[in-house]
């Protein structure tokens, strides 16, 4: 897939899928970002590896053959107005660049899929825990996801590893603290939480 132009609104569809898998995960973050975004469910990234730049925050590097070429995430979708309030955010076209990627998606619990994320921010951590996959009584649609084309932010000119910066590290907690009550794998949090914090080699 080509990098996207940050274009015209004739070549941006009205809606479409976004991959959040860095401070976008944090659902009040995102909220706040993207007012009028909907919460899909988790999703895999295959081929890429997660790292934090030189810049101090997260980015996806093309690693083919790297062991951990996996990058997990949660999914939003995004109005062609909330796309544009999230390149502001993200500093396209020079701290990132935009492109569209398959990603294997996995549709949240019928009461969180499809809804605004300014709603559910304020639910009990209760509600919004995906319980099955937490505990990992995954049903028999849940084992695998749907292939389907993704809008991912990430820097071609940032991709040196390095340390987060501090006010990054403590959006990224709480990002993971949401992605885990949705279904990422504890494994893949505990590593994130690593390279965060400077221990994981």
């Amino acid at each position: 897939m080509s990098f996207t132009q940050t274009g015209t609104a004739a070549s941006t569809p009205k809606k479409r899928i976004y991959f959040a898998y860095g401070s976008n995960l944090h659902l009040r973050q995102m909220a706040h970002r993207c007012p009028s975004s909907r919460f899909l469910g988790r999703a895999k990234l295959y081929g890429y590896r997660w790292q934090i730049n030189e810049r101090g925050y997260a980015n996806i590097v093309r690693v083919p053959n790297y062991p951990r070429s996996v990058v997990q995430g949660l999914c939003y979708l995004l109005s062609r107005e909330d796309e544009e309030r999230l390149d502001r955010s993200e500093g396209v076209p020079s701290a990132y660049q935009k492109k569209v990627l398959d990603i294997e998606l996995f549709t949240a619990k019928a009461t969180l899929v499809g809804r605004d994320v300014s709603e559910i921010v304020d639910w009990p951590r209760g509600d919004v825990m995906d319980r099955a996959v937490v505990s990992g009584r995954r049903g028999q649609g849940r084992k695998t996801g749907e292939m389907a084309e993704a809008l991912v932010y990430m820097s071609r000119h940032y991709v040196v590893d390095d340390l987060p910066k501090e006010e990054y590290v403590a959006r990224m907690r709480l990002g993971l603290r949401d992605m885990l009550d949705l279904g990422i794998s504890r494994e893949y949090v505990a590593w994130v939480q690593g390279v965060l914090l400077g221990t994981e080699e």
